[in-house]
């Protein structure tokens, strides 16, 4: 087995996760999201993420969802074993080229006339109903403004914290400070 593995920009991926939070458990709402610590007392928010609908042993749990990103990555990052990390906005950005160094680092080539699907990929769903197509997520994640959509100041603040730089420079994403106009 050769994981290959998609990284995104934790504020991005933040963001995402509040569109679609899968199996992770934080106090948060669609208005105030990430919602990284509690505004009453400025206590973290942690992050539980369900790996089992029937076991529940398999709850992990996270000091934030900043902490979920470094700890998710982190695995990766430093794992014994081979594997290749790829970068979400690479993909979206450069995906003719990035794919066929995927295909050439696996063993194999791409074909000739990958073709672009204009509408979400994953169909209409209910699961992905906020899921985007390729025009949605260059506007997305193309744009700056975006990045810090929905951060609160003591969220960015927080966030620019907590944050592993040293993944941060790994993967060539910069923390911003100037996210929230």
């Amino acid at each position: 087995i050769f994981p290959i593995v998609t990284i995104k920009d934790p504020y991005h991926w933040m963001g995402s996760m509040c569109r679609k939070n899968y199996e992770a458990i934080w106090p948060h709402t669609q208005k105030n999201c990430p919602n990284l610590i509690k505004e009453h007392d400025n206590t973290i928010n942690e992050v539980q993420v369900k790996y089992s609908k029937t076991d529940p042993s398999k709850i992990v749990k996270h000091e934030s969802l900043v902490g979920l990103w470094n700890d998710y990555n982190r695995l990766y990052a430093d794992a014994s074993f081979p594997r290749l990390i790829v970068r979400y906005e690479d993909l979206v950005f450069h995906h003719d080229y990035v794919v066929s160094k995927v295909c050439e680092c696996a063993g194999g080539s791409l074909r000739p006339a990958m073709k672009i699907l204009k509408n979400n990929a994953k169909g209409i769903q209910q699961a992905h109903a906020s899921a985007n197509d390729l025009k949605s997520a260059i506007m997305r994640y193309g744009s700056i403004e975006k990045r810090g959509e929905g951060f609160s100041d003591r969220d960015l603040s927080f966030a620019e914290s907590k944050i592993s730089k040293e993944l941060m420079d790994l993967f060539g994403y910069k923390i911003e400070s100037n996210l929230i106009q």
